[in-house]
């Protein structure tokens, strides 16, 4: 199998010129359940250190206060988790057979693609300079989008890949209303519950 039988640095660098065979492999794992979900906590604790080692510098008490790294994993695993279910749900929705397990193990290692791509972006900026530290970012970006259609297609067994913008579409559509529900509910929690309304 592509996936099982392949080095980290090949599976990546699969990943980015053939993710549609990459897709299959993962959608062909039958992992437990249990090693998803650390594997799943694993990126999204070296996402967090990524994003820390490569994000802007703090110049002063003048820059808003960001999020510490315990609160940066939570929020953002909380994101991870989401975006799973969002994902299986929107492709099943649109006559999709994916399971969920093979949506977390796609979720997880998209995690991992997303975290090298940010290095690696990080590593041509400094080489290269300022106009290409402003350019990489949204190269990284629309290759990322372009592997999880790749990987969206493989798990639900979508013909096409409009079956996959479909469902990409529809889970960010979920998202966001899952997040805009969450922060009312902490807004309105903060301010002593229903009760003071």
């Amino acid at each position: 199998m592509i996936v099982a039988a392949t080095s980290l640095p090949t599976l990546i660098w699969r990943s980015i010129a053939s993710p549609d065979q990459v897709g299959a492999g993962i959608a062909g794992l039958r992992l437990p359940r249990d090693a998803l979900w650390m594997a799943l906590a694993l990126a999204t604790v070296v996402s967090v250190l990524a994003m820390n080692v490569t994000g802007p510098a703090d110049f002063g008490p003048a820059q808003p206060a960001r999020p510490g790294p315990l609160a940066q994993v939570l929020i953002l695993g909380s994101l991870l988790v989401m975006a799973v279910f969002a994902l299986h749900f929107a492709g099943r929705a649109l006559g999709g057979a994916g399971r969920f397990g093979t949506a977390l193990a796609m979720v997880a290692w998209l995690e991992v693609m997303g975290v090298t791509l940010r290095l690696a972006g990080f590593g041509l900026g400094v080489l290269l300079g300022p106009v290409a530290s402003a350019a990489l970012p949204a190269l990284a970006a629309g290759l990322l989008i372009w592997i999880t259609l790749h990987f969206v297609r493989a798990l639900h067994g979508f013909a096409g890949l409009g079956g996959a913008v479909a469902t990409l579409v529809l889970a960010l559509l979920t998202l966001g209303l899952g997040l805009g529900l969450l922060l009312l509910s902490i807004d309105i929690l903060s301010q002593g519950g229903l009760s003071r309304v």
